[in-house]
């Protein structure tokens, strides 16, 4: 059983007053209580800490053109549509937001001064898999969010679910230049005319904040109070592109099943980290791989130079892909074999001695698309 909850001391909280740490006296203990909450209403989306660089080391995060880049703690950002030139640089950082210690500042790297009809940025977006976030199926739910702005004006957060395959809408935001703001939303029921299965599976519950959108066909024109529209951003948002010099700060975000005013669950270092790895993992093969092989035959032969166990069973079948490769003796590369579990590296002999692939860095990537 959980040891009783306390406050932090701060009294200070995520909108009412106080924020809750708990102590348990075993694992098996914490997993159960944290199933508790997520099945019986608390936050899903609990990544206002920050914790986790994901996909690259933080001081040089940069969004690609027509993709997406993992920058924190499962949240992912970049262009979505198009490629108008513009580009985020994402930066984890000790400052403050709200009632957060850390915070995550996006700041517009190349300039996209006009943003073509074709063209839409997402700065930052979070995917919750139809396996977690299928508990908010038929119940009232919320959102929350720390915002901060360099440049005054009206910034959008997009709701898209393909659980049932049509809620969506849009909630603009006015933000005052320099001034922290915590958003709070009230979304209503979520549907629960979903198909089958199918959501266990493909569907995910997506919140998109600040995008940017160049198709007037897909923009909402309410402030300050949502719309059900299946809409990219405001009619007249703010474009923060424009220049190099305008930042965008998030922290806290919290999607809860009932109402907005709870205390924020702060999820530990170690689970967040877990987490991460089942949509994303990186990591170095070390070792002698094969060890001494006398006798083998070269040529087309692919055998295992080494693998690796995930320490997370991923969402999927990862596309795997070297990132340095490895030095390779006696070898040359053949294949990458993975599951959800882990993988193999295969070689080709390439003469009659012992083989060996060290030292490289390797991708697993299993995101939502």
């Amino acid at each position: 059983m959980p040891i009783t909850p306390a406050d932090n001391g701060t009294g200070a909280g995520n909108g009412d007053g106080e924020e809750l740490y708990y102590a348990f006296e075993n694992v098996n203990d914490s997993l159960s209580y944290l199933d508790g909450l997520v099945n019986g209403g608390s936050n899903f989306l609990l990544n206002g800490d920050f914790h986790i660089d994901q996909e690259y080391a933080f001081a040089n995060v940069n969004s690609p053109a027509n993709g997406k880049v993992f920058f924190c703690d499962q949240w992912q950002g970049g262009g979505q549509s198009g490629d108008g030139g513009g580009r985020i640089t994402y930066e984890k950082q000790w400052v403050a937001l709200g009632d957060f210690a850390k915070s995550v500042k996006m700041t517009c790297q190349t300039v996209d001064s006009s943003i073509g009809s074709a063209d839409y940025y997402v700065p930052a977006l979070q995917q919750i898999e139809g396996n977690f976030s299928k508990h908010m199926l038929g119940k009232n739910i919320s959102f929350s969010i720390w915002m901060k702005a360099s440049l005054t004006g009206t910034y959008s957060l997009i709701f898209k679910s393909s659980l049932n395959g049509s809620y969506s809408f849009c909630h603009n935001v006015s933000l005052t230049a320099g001034v922290a703001k915590h958003v709070e939303v009230d979304l209503g029921v979520l549907s629960t005319s979903y198909v089958g299965n199918v959501y266990l599976t493909s569907g995910s519950f997506t919140v998109f904040v600040a995008p940017l959108c160049g198709n007037s066909a897909n923009q909402s024109a309410t402030v300050d109070a949502w719309e059900a529209k299946n809409s990219w951003g405001h009619s007249s948002a703010t474009n923060w592109l424009a220049s190099t010099s305008n930042t965008l700060e998030i922290a806290g975000a919290q999607l809860t099943v009932g109402d907005i005013k709870r205390p924020f669950f702060h999820r530990s270092f170690i689970l967040e980290h877990l987490l991460c790895q089942r949509y994303y993992w990186k990591g170095k093969l070390m070792g002698n791989g094969s060890g001494m092989n006398y006798g083998i035959t070269t040529g087309s032969q692919h055998y295992y130079a080494g693998g690796v166990s995930f320490p997370s069973k991923m969402r999927a079948v990862p596309t795997m892909a070297i990132d340095t490769a490895p030095t390779y003796t006696n070898c040359t590369h053949y294949d990458l074999q993975a599951n959800e579990y882990g993988f193999v590296h295969r070689v080709d002999p390439s003469s009659n001695n012992y083989i060996r692939a060290i030292n490289g860095v390797y991708t697993a990537d299993a995101r939502l698309t």
